[in-house]
């Protein structure tokens, strides 16, 4: 049930595991690979009974979010956290008791992991939105098909990129991996966004190239604004046509009338 997993034994090896074995500079430990197959359509699951994961007490002033090695998605019950918010066909996720929540939006979201004496933010993809989960659930496996490593080794999970940096260190609590932090007042006006047309958001940004907005859009570069889907595309901008307007050189030889 999202237990500490066993870093002594060699069962818990995983094939990242042993590709990676004799490596430099390579972590100890047990890590958690995942093949990033899953979809929309795949069944939701935790390994959180259902007591602990709808537990009132955990909503309020501080946000708990759990490290689940065997969650098959993000899960989340702050809808002002969200970002790009749509609303779905209710999805059913089943928790390991049997029991359900139902799942009725989906979204990104910023998180900030405590990492040392610092901390980090890190961008979650495609967040089940279920209102009646207490606590947020964070997937494992999930971080691991977007590029991300998970260590579980000692008292801790640490959290690495691509290039094996350190971005995360996530202390036990009676056995769980979790994070608690106080949750800012008036979040949700914090977080407002502004739909706006992909012209209007050329405009404000100094007239930057469409195609950067869309990228700095989907990876959370761009925060406090949405892009208005029915209005995604723009058509000439008459001040960029105007600054790239050139005239040809006039000849130092004229021509005799």
């Amino acid at each position: 049930m999202g237990q500490k997993p066993d870093a002594k034994g060699k069962k818990g090896e995983t094939a990242a595991t042993a590709k990676d074995k004799g490596k430099d500079n390579e972590p100890e430990g047990v890590w958690l690979a995942h093949d990033g197959n899953s979809n929309d359509d795949s069944p939701n699951h935790t390994t959180f009974d259902y007591a602990v994961l709808a537990s009132t007490s955990q909503k309020g002033e501080a946000q708990t979010e759990l490290f689940d090695s065997g969650a098959s998605r993000h899960m989340l019950s702050y809808r002002d956290l969200f970002q790009d918010f749509v609303n779905i066909t209710p999805k059913p996720i089943t928790t390991a008791d049997k029991h359900t929540f139902e799942a009725t939006g989906k979204g990104n979201i910023l998180i900030t992991l405590p990492n040392g004496q610092s901390r980090t933010q890190i961008l979650l993809k495609d967040v089940l939105y279920a209102p009646k989960m207490g606590l947020t659930l964070v997937s494992i496996s999930r971080l691991a098909a977007a590029g991300y490593a998970a260590l579980f080794r000692e008292n801790s999970c640490k959290i690495y990129d691509g290039k094996k940096k350190q971005l995360a260190e996530i202390p036990v609590s009676k056995g769980l991996y979790c994070v608690k932090a106080p949750r800012a007042p008036f979040a949700g006006l914090a977080n407002a966004k502004e739909f706006l047309s992909m012209q209007e958001i050329h405009m404000r940004l100094a007239h930057m190239a469409p195609d950067t907005i869309q990228k700095m859009i989907r990876n959370g570069t761009i925060t406090g604004m949405s892009l208005d889907p029915s209005n995604s595309t723009m058509d000439a901008c008459d001040s960029c046509e105007y600054a790239k307007a050139t005239r040809k050189a006039i000849g130092k030889v004229r021509d005799p009338p």
